[in-house]
């Protein structure tokens, strides 16, 4: 499903950082604000739709799976914006040259880490058999993430970025290595404290009047950018597929809160930009189960 999944991915980047962008740059905001609220936008949450997705058992549907692969080039081509926007903050401004290279050095940073990088894990694999402590493959892999997480930022980039791409190196052998469950633990106990940093830092009392406003009318672009943009398409194999697949990506999820956090950290964004990013993430990640559930109830395995 690779070439429908591209197109997908495609205008569902395109469409909702465009409305982001334009929407926050005519209701008065800076520049800088506006591209992260756009970037923002961007970026879907493949953990919340792959778990949905299985829930209702319906994975190897094949709506299912141009989805999740809609979503995995989704959450690439958006840490490649990212990149790009983080790059942009660190600068403090917009020089065309300045865009030129960071452009050119995160698809340089993401091609490396996806075609390359995973022929390195493949010659180290025979090696990482053969030590004796007992959880080397884990130790390896959290070692390479928290490098590459420190390389993006010494390269201007987020950290995130590093880690995302550390996660696309050791994804074939994920399954061999054991990884999912040994990092299920690591994840459970680190995921509190990343939502209580996000929750901490946001001011509910900022929910009123244009924020308040803004933060709708962000919310419904988000949702619709996501469903025009990624049924798009795919319109022609039917309404009901284009609709399943608009609203499996709309969920934005972790990503677009890491962005709204590095936007507040490198103080581009204000607190206001930061809790409206907050609002669209806890909407459209609310609103998608029910939608799925109720999208592929045809669709839907018994247990």
């Amino acid at each position: 499903m690779g070439r429908k999944a591209l197109l997908v991915a495609a205008a569902g980047v395109v469409l909702p950082f465009v409305l982001g962008f334009a929407y926050m740059k005519w209701r008065g905001d800076a520049s800088s604000e506006a591209i992260f609220v756009g970037a923002a936008m961007v970026a879907t949450s493949v953990g919340i739709t792959a778990r949905v997705l299985g829930d209702l058992r319906v994975l190897a549907t094949r709506t299912a799976r141009i989805i999740l692969g809609a979503a995995v080039f989704d959450d690439i081509l958006g840490m490649v914006l990212l990149a790009v926007v983080a790059g942009l903050a660190s600068s403090g401004g917009l020089e065309w040259l300045h865009l030129g290279v960071l452009v050119v050095e995160a698809a340089a940073f993401a091609l490396f880490m996806i075609f390359v990088a995973p022929r390195i894990v493949r010659r180290i694999q025979p090696g990482m058999d053969r030590l004796s402590t007992q959880h080397a493959p884990l130790i390896v892999a959290l070692a390479l993430c928290l490098f590459l997480s420190f390389l993006s930022v010494k390269i201007g980039m987020a950290a995130i970025i590093g880690a995302f791409f550390a996660g696309l190196m050791f994804a074939d052998y994920a399954p061999r290595w054991n990884l999912l469950p040994r990092v299920g633990g690591i994840t459970e106990f680190l995921a509190p404290f990343f939502f209580f940093t996000i929750g901490a830092r946001l001011d509910a009392r900022l929910f009123r009047g244009e924020v308040l406003l803004g933060a709708t009318v962000i919310s419904l672009l988000a949702i619709l950018s996501k469903v025009i943009g990624c049924g798009l398409p795919l319109w022609r194999e039917g309404r009901l597929q284009a609709l399943q697949v608009g609203v499996g990506m709309m969920p934005r999820g972790e990503v677009a809160l890491i962005v709204a956090l590095v936007g507040l950290q490198s103080r581009i964004v204000l607190p206001s930009t930061y809790a409206i990013v907050v609002f669209m993430t806890a909407v459209t990640t609310i609103l998608a189960p029910p939608l799925l559930r109720y999208l592929f109830r045809s669709e839907m395995n018994p247990v």
